[in-house]
């Protein structure tokens, strides 16, 4: 099997798939700047900054539990808002 001429595929993305990404990481943008600013603010520092859920809450003074389900609002509402795009996670 001759493979000398052979071109082989680029690993990097092709245009499409860099505006895509660029599309959907603008809706998560938008998804995260429309919730609440104490579940926006838990949620940057939880998944974004990945601070331990036991230092956000006692860093705001707040209940372990209540930081969960804060994260856990902030996700659904982003779910929810890129599925309104057609988004699904990953």
């Amino acid at each position: 099997m001759e493979l000398a001429g052979a071109t082989v595929a680029s690993e990097e993305p092709d245009t499409v798939e860099v505006l895509c990404s660029r599309e959907e990481l603008g809706l998560l943008a938008d998804a995260i700047a429309a919730l609440l600013a104490r579940c926006r603010e838990i949620l940057i520092l939880r998944k974004i900054r990945r601070i331990p859920q036991k230092e956000i809450a006692r860093h705001l003074g707040i209940s372990e539990n209540t930081v969960q389900n804060q994260v856990a609002r902030g996700v659904r509402h982003c779910e929810a808002y890129l599925a309104a795009f057609g988004i699904r996670g990953r």
